[in-house]
């Protein structure tokens, strides 16, 4: 997933709700591993304090990566699983790898976990990619850098494609009258949360202006 300056002009409609479709996944997914990483820290503190002690070098540990990979994986325990993508992700199909049970699987599992590691490691920060697509989206709409995130949050997404996704891409659940504000109101809440996140993890406060987010950047580079 890319925004290219010429890329993004020559979207149709359709292609631009794609597109924001895609953005607005990513930004979910981001969320849920937010809260993972959220728990883990919690739990861990509870058990061995704020500063750890003896255990300061077992903290839990969550990095989340943009990566480009031939083919995606996913493990658990001693089962691969391999999604394949068709041209679009309706079309894409998955497909299990291991045979339970069976000698090799271990083999099998742990190739593919060195697989994950080392394209993961070759990866950038997926936090930092999107601060990096709004802040580029926020000066292409000719947002200064001390507009309020709050402010920010609606025209970005129209750069996005908001318009487009809500008017072609998003779901409306048979039987619900679902308004057009209401979608986009929803989507803004989500990449809120994302921000509120990412400002807490890196000691900011909740009141802060779109330079946040090209410092966030960098400030999340530093702790990962």
């Amino acid at each position: 997933m890319s925004l290219g300056n010429d890329e993004f002009e020559r979207l149709v409609p359709r292609e631009k709700a794609e597109r924001f479709e895609e953005i607005l996944g990513f930004t979910w997914w981001l969320i849920v591993m937010q809260n993972v990483r959220r728990e883990r820290e919690t739990k861990w503190r509870a058990r061995f304090g704020e500063d750890g002690g003896d255990n300061s070098e077992n903290f839990p540990y969550v990095r989340i990566v943009n990566a480009h990979c031939p083919f995606w994986m996913h493990v658990i325990d001693e089962d691969v699983f391999q999604m394949i993508r068709g041209r679009r992700w309706i079309q894409s199909s998955g497909s299990k790898l291991t045979i339970t049970p069976d000698p090799e699987n271990r083999q099998i599992s742990e190739w593919a976990r060195q697989n994950i590691q080392q394209h993961a490691r070759r990866g950038r920060e997926a936090e930092s990619y999107l601060c990096a697509l709004f802040f580029y989206a926020a000066t292409r709409e000719g947002l200064s850098v001390e507009t309020p995130l709050s402010l920010a949050f609606p025209r970005v997404l129209l750069t996005l494609g908001l318009d487009q996704y809500v008017e072609l891409k998003a779901p409306r659940p048979e039987g619900l009258n679902i308004s057009f504000d209401h979608i986009r109101k929803t989507c803004e809440g989500l990449f809120e949360t994302f921000f509120v996140e990412m400002q807490r993890r890196c000691g900011h406060s909740s009141d802060s202006n779109l330079r946040l987010t090209f410092q966030l950047r960098h400030l999340l580079m530093e702790l990962s």
